[in-house]
């Protein structure tokens, strides 16, 4: 988006307000709508396939920008389908984790969860980074940064919506026997268990 187009050959020479509001803030305005219609779909179909929805979403927004991001449109439209990948997948991934241990391991189990988000996050970060610098445009002007080549921004697309195809693939393979929490066969079971609790007391 900042990248000087006359220098790298591509990019929309965006200050840091247009990059904000025009290409960042529809993707954060999606993120948000989305979360909300993300846990109603969770309450009414299962974690899973929404997760499987999510990750499907996601994969269009990484392919999109990946074949055309010379187009503004392209670029915020891809981003906010990827905000909207992304907020479904937060509001079905609890849900799948609670449908998939047994209530005493719940705390431990989203725990994990968020560990395995930072972690992600840190090495996703720091594979990018590589990425993007292992290749440098050729022939800058003297006194010019060195600036990531194209194609590899189109590789990191590339890599996150490959990410993105393989999380569906275990929605859709990996979690068959996942089903969404029934609230009421638990609270349905707490007397009986009071009640053998007493018994056993006595």
């Amino acid at each position: 988006m900042q990248m000087p187009s006359k220098i790298a050959g591509y990019g929309f020479d965006a200050t840091v307000l247009r990059a904000s509001v025009e290409f960042l803030l529809p993707s954060t305005i999606v993120s948000l709508l989305a979360a909300p219609i993300g846990g109603k779909l969770v309450r009414h179909h299962g974690p899973r396939p929404v997760l499987l929805l999510a990750s499907l979403i996601g994969t269009v927004g990484f392919v999109w920008i990946a074949l055309d991001h010379e187009h503004a449109f392209s670029v915020i439209a891809a981003g906010m389908c990827v905000g909207a990948g992304i907020s479904f997948g937060y509001a079905a991934m609890p849900a799948v984790i609670v449908a998939s241990v047994p209530p005493r391991q719940t705390g431990i189990a989203n725990g994990i969860n968020s560990i395995s988000r930072s972690t992600g996050s840190a090495i996703g970060s720091a594979m990018i980074t590589t990425v993007l610098a292992s290749r440098s445009i050729e022939h800058l002007p003297p006194g010019a940064p060195a600036l990531p080549a194209e194609s590899q921004f189109t590789l990191t697309f590339v890599i996150a919506g490959t990410a993105f195809l393989l999380v569906s693939l275990v929605a859709w393979l990996g979690l068959r026997g996942t089903h969404a929490p029934r609230p009421a066969a638990v609270a349905g079971s707490a007397p009986a268990s009071d009640a053998e609790t007493a018994g056993a007391t006595r």
